[in-house]
């Protein structure tokens, strides 16, 4: 039997918006894959029900977007919740959770080195942990998504004059270099495949914007997509 169950609070503010309140759940017997178990032998039932499968995931996915699109709203409390943040810990923090995610992809996911420096220390910036590693997640799951099985993607930090740079390559198709501004408005895809909503990445957009940094796209030569955010650093350094 396939058991598929989303539950979402949703509230609307006066103007229309969604709010930062909101839960969303999803909870199935799925192992976590795209491939549904089942126990039934009529390929027209198993059909129906992967059909069912995947709308769920892209329901499930959409919901939890709008959410975290909520937050980083400018009057959302979670963007006003900023502290002293040592970013190279949460950089390899966040890798090392996607590595399974990557692996069931049949993808690479590794950290590297930026520019051929190794950062020595700590990088520290004013910033919301959750908000700044849900940006980093949501850029690696669009690679992990779009980069295809056999490919590679590095994660490097390093020092850029006064900002943390983090960098994520893939050896993916990557994106059409007329298409890279528009993918960062809201629900804009550049492909058909996967079941990616078109929030990704202009969430994660918001959220640097929001911490005073900047994204951009490029090239991963010799093939594949670059994502280089730009963060500034705390100018007192480490907190006392």
């Amino acid at each position: 039997s396939v058991t598929i169950t989303i539950t979402a609070t949703v509230n609307a503010g006066a103007s229309g918006t969604i709010s930062n309140q909101g839960t969303v759940s999803y909870a199935s017997n799925l192992d976590g894959t795209n491939d549904v178990p089942l126990s039934t032998d009529d390929p027209a039932l198993a059909a129906r029900l992967r059909m069912v499968h995947q709308s769920a995931t892209r329901g499930a996915h959409l919901i939890n977007r709008l959410l975290m699109l909520a937050r980083t709203e400018p009057e959302a409390a979670m963007v006003q919740d900023k502290a002293p943040l040592e970013l190279v810990a949460l950089v390899h923090a966040t890798v090392a959770a996607m590595v399974p995610r990557a692996l069931r992809a049949g993808i690479d996911l590794g950290l590297g080195e930026a520019d051929g420096v190794v950062v020595a220390g700590a990088l520290w910036v004013d910033g919301n942990a959750m908000l700044l590693g849900e940006a980093l997640s949501n850029v690696l799951e669009n690679a992990i998504e779009y980069a295809g099985s056999g490919s590679e993607i590095t994660v490097s930090i390093d020092r850029a004059h006064e900002q943390a740079r983090i960098s994520v390559g893939d050896t993916g198709p990557g994106i059409a270099a007329a298409d890279r501004a528009r993918v960062f408005n809201r629900f804009v895809r550049a492909t058909d495949q996967g079941l990616g909503c078109g929030l990704g990445l202009s969430i994660v957009k918001e959220i640097i914007l929001r911490h005073g940094g900047s994204i951009t796209l490029g090239d991963n030569l010799p093939q594949g997509l670059s994502v280089v955010m730009l963060l500034p650093l705390r100018p007192q350094g480490a907190p006392q």
